[in-house]
């Protein structure tokens, strides 16, 4: 054998297996996934195009509609400059179809990074944030909700407060934060037009469906009510195990009532919350809860809450009280509805109703009863929510027994929505004891 012919021919093969990993490397950065200032609105719209044909889509709005729907929108979609023009354009889009679970989020949107972590639960999926749920309403962004167990929930903000600025700069639901995790920075917020104040407010990086489950737990609070107490919690999405309803049935003989506060969030599956209200028991009992106890003073921002022992603690399925026996709630319940009670929330407020298990206060649902069929990634900055197949409800409002408006502007923690429950639950429970005296 030739030595030289010998190491030549390693050469060769070392070289063209440098050539092949190379040829590999090129092929894998030209299949990751680009954003859409990279891709550009016409490739963009081909992507979105593709996936929504692989959907339900076209069937349930209909493929002639829908054809005609695309090349209506067509033009402006494939002229936007932006990310944002271009999601704002295509969600004009959809919205036209009148087919709802139909929406293309980006990553500069606090729902896009709230519902990657509730259904995909991928470090990919963290992002920095504070604890808040915001709102646009004309252009300018205010607080709808306050994660429980948040910073946001430590420090003086309420629902309502319109959010001014982050660090200097405008305020914006996720570009604010970037890159802010664990430092100290000034949020300014205006409680009332014209009057200013800054807040120290120190983000995270976390997945936000770990933050909203958190939130639950801790959401658990007692009312105090003409003597006695009323139980309430806030259920922000309805994709765990079930855990908020066990914590609430193990408290049940220290309260009177309830209120399930479903008015933001997202759906999911009503199972757990069907066993809860209508005794339906459709899959496996809950685990047993997380156990230990929680400090926590106020609902809302604005009122203190408390329980019968004079505690401001909150009272938890597992530790020294035991697991529950019980599956069902038997006490008044009311539930406070308004556009955000959507998908699996609406079908399970609409039975509990028709069953004559809770009286719903607030303001209507939206009718967005379908199931979601889809939710993929479209390139490396949105992710595409696509419908499945249609509730009897799909398009048709759910009414609330008790009409209440309200203003979110500006409100500063005032909760009229909530004040009414309240006044009705108390109503119903005096109506449940029936006469005390002459």
């Amino acid at each position: 054998m030739n030595p030289q012919r010998g190491g030549y021919g390693r050469w060769r093969a070392l070289w063209l297996l440098s050539v092949l990993l190379l040829v590999l490397a090129a092929r894998a950065e030209d299949a990751k996934p680009l954003r859409f200032e990279q891709e550009g609105a016409t490739a963009r719209f081909a992507a979105v195009l593709s996936a929504v044909q692989a959907s339900p889509a076209p069937a349930l709005i209909g493929i002639d509609a829908w054809n005609a729907w695309v090349e209506q929108h067509r033009p402006g979609i494939e002229q936007s400059a932006t990310h944002a023009e271009f999601a704002r354009r295509l969600n004009e889009l959809f919205h036209a179809t009148g087919q709802s679970h139909f929406e293309y989020e980006t990553d500069e949107e606090f729902g896009y990074w709230h519902l990657l972590s509730a259904f995909y639960r991928t470090p990919d999926t963290h992002v920095e944030h504070v604890g808040l749920f915001p709102q646009q309403i004309d252009g300018r962004w205010y607080v709808r909700g306050i994660l429980e167990g948040s910073s946001a929930e430590k420090l003086d903000l309420r629902v309502g407060d319109e959010l001014v600025s982050v660090n200097g700069q405008a305020y914006s639901p996720v570009k604010a934060f970037a890159g802010l995790s664990g430092r100290q920075v000034p949020l300014v917020v205006r409680r009332a037009p014209g009057s200013e104040h800054t807040i120290t407010v120190a983000p995270v990086r976390e997945s936000l469906a770990d933050a909203v489950d958190r939130a639950m737990d801790r959401s658990v609070a007692f009312i105090p009510h003409q003597g006695g107490f009323f139980a309430y919690a806030h259920i922000w999405m309805m994709l765990g195990d079930g855990r908020e309803y066990q914590e609430l049935l193990a408290i049940q003989d220290k309260v009177d009532g309830l209120i399930l506060d479903f008015r933001d969030g997202v759906g999911g599956t009503p199972m757990h919350g069907r066993q809860f209200l209508l005794g339906k028991d459709e899959g496996n009992s809950p685990p047993d809860g997380r156990g230990g106890s929680e400090s926590r003073s106020t609902l809302d921002g604005s009122e203190s809450r408390s329980t019968p022992s004079g505690s401001e603690s909150r009272s938890t399925l597992g530790g020294s009280q035991g697991r529950s026996t019980l599956k069902t709630w038997t006490k008044p319940v009311v539930i406070l509805i308004a556009d955000g009670t959507r998908s699996a929330k609406e079908l399970l407020v609409h039975d509990a109703r028709e069953a004559g298990r809770a009286v719903l206060v607030g303001t209507p649902t939206p009718g967005h009863v379908t199931a979601v069929g889809g939710m993929p990634r479209i390139g490396a900055d949105a992710v595409l929510i696509l419908p499945g197949f249609r509730f009897a409800l799909e398009g048709k409002p759910t009414q609330p027994d008790v009409l209440v408006e309200r203003d979110l502007r500006h409100a500063a923690g005032r909760d009229p929505q909530l004040d009414r429950a309240v006044e009705v639950l108390g109503q119903l429970v005096r109506q449940r004891k029936g006469p005390t005296g002459p």
